[in-house]
């Protein structure tokens, strides 16, 4: 190893530093933000019934950790996203599909997850950006 390379090392080892523990912070302030904002937001998009209401609790907070903490697929979230309105809408407009509380559920609930899911990275960069 020479000399000019250890700096170098020592210098991406400290960057590699400083990512991480940004990302930690950021974990730590969404473990706390998503979900309430989940609780939040399922009111609005709920079908306008209680198990409506906790079943759209549940599914975005699962999506917004999916796609916000755990980095899991945008795509694969929003596809089963789309299955549990399928199915919410149908159980709650008695087993018929009423079409525009699909659409109001589903696109509120897709914009939702995917401005989650694309402001991570955006975030992360900011903050490395900042310190």
């Amino acid at each position: 190893m020479t000399k000019s390379q250890d700096p170098q090392q020592h210098e991406l080892q400290h960057t590699l530093n400083r990512q991480q523990k940004i990302r930690r912070e950021i974990d730590r302030i969404l473990w706390f933000v998503l979900p309430i904002l989940a609780l939040i937001l399922s009111t609005i998009f709920a079908n306008w019934n209680i198990f409506s209401t906790i079943g759209t609790a549940f599914v975005l907070t699962i999506a917004f950790i999916a796609v916000g903490i755990k980095k899991k697929s945008l795509a694969a979230t929003l596809a089963l996203t789309l299955l549990y309105c399928l199915i919410d809408n149908y159980f709650s407009y008695k087993y018929q599909f009423n079409i525009t509380g699909l659409r109001r559920q589903l696109l509120s609930m897709f914009l939702f997850i995917a401005i989650i899911g694309l402001a991570r990275p955006m975030a992360e960069r900011a903050m490395l950006k900042q310190k």
